[in-house]
């Protein structure tokens, strides 16, 4: 057999061992249009193409435990992408489901079944707690003009002034002070003084702790009574701080009478449930009405005119008003020798020792 050298640009004998003829043989065997040589031809683009990704075919051999591995596990591949929407869900709540993890302790907390008692019991009462929140409305410098859940003001309603430290509550007139910040009408505090200080606060020799309406307050230094806003200071509500300081020589004794304040009810007859002044007019009063068991408007009973006078007989002449339901003129009125204003219902007489005698 010859063969073309390309190098030299001639034929050349070919001699082959009966061995390697026998490898020509079986590539001779595979040349036909149906054998695998020509459908590797016809797969040339192909097989050049592969060639082209020569490093990613290493990088594929290089992972080809890996690339096992997720083949074994095909099933749980195919149940993570069937499940795309909810991966992408969580994806995006990354943030929240962060923060809940950072929440890790207090849910622990929230958990025991202590707390989940005392939730639940929350939950059952969820009515009233929303209605108390509407009620009390919690500390505030400036009174409050509506409800928190949005709503109007109701009589009954209670804030804290921190202001003037004091209570009110919202009446149908506006907020008043509903009550002292201290205890009854006034409280007393004793303090026993040894050290260098100008400042009285907390609790007294007996356990007391000092509160007091600012401004309402007496402060005695050794039984001498200090003048508010130049000897002491009474402005915070639980403390008082002196000009200058006390106990620097010896034992000194404060003595603190912190009064209640008060405001009195500016109280409507109206207000009253057995009160009606409806209709009222001037000269008008409030008269029992025992079928309806109220007061209503009625006219006042003017005091009975009597007027005493004689006739030509001697005889005594009683002339009355009759209960306001008879008039008695001037010209007569001027004939009376005596007029008596009283009750409706009496009855004059003379008796035999010529006594006049009254009957009711």
């Amino acid at each position: 057999m010859k063969v073309y050298d390309l190098t030299n640009t001639t034929w050349r004998q070919l001699t082959l061992t009966s061995a390697n003829q026998a490898y020509v043989n079986t590539v001779a065997g595979q040349i036909s249009p149906t054998n695998n040589i020509a459908t590797l031809a016809g797969l040339n683009t192909e097989i050049t193409n592969l060639g082209g990704l020569t490093t990613e075919i290493t990088n594929l051999n290089n992972i080809r435990t890996d690339i096992s591995s997720v083949n074994s596990i095909s099933t749980e591949v195919q149940g993570v992408y069937n499940n795309t929407s909810n991966i992408n869900a969580v994806y995006n709540n990354a943030t929240n489901i962060n923060t809940v993890a950072g929440l890790n302790s207090e849910i622990g907390l929230i958990g025991t079944s202590a707390n989940i008692a005392s939730i639940t019991t929350a939950a059952n009462n969820l009515a009233d707690i929303n209605s108390f929140a509407n009620i009390y409305l919690g500390p505030s410098a400036t009174a409050p003009t509506q409800d928190p859940d949005g709503s109007a003001l109701d009589v009954g309603d209670l804030y804290f002034d921190t202001t003037s430290n004091v209570m009110k509550v919202y009446s149908s007139s506006g907020w008043v002070t509903a009550a002292s910040a201290i205890n009854g009408t006034s409280d007393r505090f004793t303090y026993t003084v040894s050290s260098s200080t100008t400042t009285i606060t907390g609790a007294d020799d007996d356990g007391n702790t000092l509160a007091y309406d600012a401004g309402y307050i007496d402060v005695y230094l050794n039984g001498v009574r200090m003048v508010n806003g130049t000897d002491v200071t009474v402005t915070s509500g639980t403390s008082v701080v002196f000009a200058s300081a006390i106990g620097t020589s010896g034992t000194d004794v404060v003595d603190i009478v912190a009064f209640g304040t008060f405001q009195l009810a500016n109280f409507s007859i109206n207000d009253a449930n057995d009160v009606s002044t409806a209709g009222i007019s001037d000269g008008q009063v409030l008269v029992w009405n025992a079928g309806s068991s109220t007061f209503q408007a009625g006219n006042a009973s003017s005091a009975e005119v009597y007027g005493f006078s004689k006739d030509g007989s001697g005889n005594l002449i009683v002339t009355t008003t009759g209960g306001g339901a008879d008039n008695i003129d001037a010209a007569t009125y001027a004939t009376f020798d005596d007029v008596v204003f009283a009750a409706s219902g009496f009855t004059w007489s003379i008796d035999s020792g010529g006594n006049l005698i009254a009957t009711i």
